[in-house]
């Protein structure tokens, strides 16, 4: 995503800028990445909304965007209003300043609702997490 969003960096950039209001930070990172993955994968993020640079992904890294032959990034600078929109202030609007109680028993049902289609497109291996989760929530 980050190589074709960087082929038009201007557009791009008035994109993130004009719907600021609308975007959250975030990854895919999953529960399958190290600590140190995971960090990487935001760090990368970060650095291409809040810098001009442009840059390969760093050696080591290639499972973030593939690998440094399949282009460049380049930044966008966006501006600080922005990026607070994005960083952490639409996140606060949306979901409190707060962490908010879980409902133990609507985070079941929620799972267990989950978990079927899960394991049927996955497969018995592949829905473990949803599994896992399930357990740790019914203690």
């Amino acid at each position: 995503m980050l190589y074709n969003l960087s082929r038009n960096v201007a557009a791009t950039r008035d994109f993130f800028i004009t719907y600021a209001d609308r975007i959250l930070f975030g990854t895919d990172a999953d529960s399958d990445l190290s600590p140190t993955e995971t960090d990487a994968r935001a760090s990368l993020v970060r650095r291409w909304l809040e810098t001009d640079e442009t840059y390969r992904v760093p050696t080591g890294a290639h499972f973030v965007l593939g690998p440094a032959a399949a282009g460049v990034v380049r930044g966008l600078a966006l501006p600080e209003e922005t990026l607070g929109k994005i960083l952490q202030a639409n996140f606060v609007r949306l979901a409190g300043a707060k962490p908010a109680v879980v409902d133990r028993e609507a985070a079941i049902d929620e799972s267990e609702r989950i978990a079927a289609p899960a394991q049927i497109l996955a497969g018995p291996s592949g829905a473990a997490p949803a599994r896992e989760a399930l357990r740790r929530l019914r203690g």
